[in-house]
């Protein structure tokens, strides 16, 4: 899988760090990211979409751990509380958004125009493995799980997942992303005595349009007035309201019964 899209399959990077035969995860693209969805929700659409979920489904049964998993009634479905419940004053949007959203994999070219430094940044904030097991988390995959699979104990994941945290969350760009804020209501003029040249202004302005998680701090702060520099002034802005097709696919658990197992059976050849 190329660089620019490992970033954006944390959930299969964790499993694939954790799978217990020889062969890797399937890779994914722009026409198969709904495939690992489809264990819980829908079906395939498509003769790619088919193929590519046989392949998914015979190499989780490979990993019988997985099978295991899957066969819990909360596989694939976001919890309604984060790993850390604490974390929902600090990521401020639910664990099925964060788990859905964050790293699009509905979008696997969305960074592969970055440069080297880009590349950098992001992987100097978004490879650590607490980040992993938060995603994972929001996938419905438990703690328990997470433990024994990694060999950890709680408190030592529970550690990693905050230090992770502490990478991203709290910054300009991440409450952009997370309060899904409209760009076109943040007034695009040049500041006085501003180091940044019309054009910068206009990519970092897309960018914080496209995907603000992304972005670094300064730039933004060089963007954006100083009134809009908090989260509460943020919050008031007008909101983003599209929905996305993997909103029907990653689904919070419900509430007041418990969801059915999946069950997995292999196709005869």
């Amino acid at each position: 899988m190329p660089i620019h899209k490992e970033y954006l399959f944390p959930l299969f990077n964790f499993l694939n760090e954790h799978r217990r035969i020889k062969k890797r995860t399937p890779s994914f693209c722009a026409d198969t990211w709904k495939v690992p969805y489809f264990l819980r929700q829908g079906s395939p659409d498509t003769l790619k979409e088919e193929k590519k979920y046989r392949e998914f489904k015979g190499w989780m049964l490979d990993n019988k751990h997985y099978g295991r998993w899957l066969s819990s009634p909360g596989a694939l479905y976001a919890p309604r509380e984060y790993i850390i419940p604490e974390l929902k004053k600090i990521l401020i949007v639910t664990p099925q958004y964060f788990g859905a959203h964050f790293f699009p994999s509905y979008q696997p070219d969305l960074i592969s125009d970055f440069t080297y430094e880009q590349f950098k940044n992001v992987n100097k904030h978004f490879s650590h493995v607490g980040l992993k097991y938060l995603i994972a988390h929001c996938h419905g995959i438990s703690t328990d799980f997470i433990c024994k699979w990694s060999g950890k104990t709680e408190a030592t994941v529970h550690k990693d997942v905050l230090e992770s945290v502490e990478g991203f969350a709290n910054t300009l760009p991440y409450w952009l992303w997370a309060y899904r804020v409209d760009m076109d209501a943040i007034p695009f003029t040049q500041k006085r005595n501003s180091i940044m040249k019309f054009r910068s202004r206009l990519k970092v302005w897309t960018d914080l349009n496209t995907r603000p998680q992304f972005v670094r701090p300064y730039k933004a702060k060089l963007l954006l007035p100083r009134y809009l520099q908090t989260p509460e002034a943020l919050s008031r802005l007008p909101k983003k309201t599209n929905k996305r097709p993997i909103d029907k696919l990653l689904l919070t658990r419900p509430k007041n019964h418990t969801p059915p197992v999946i069950k997995l059976h292999r196709y005869k050849t």
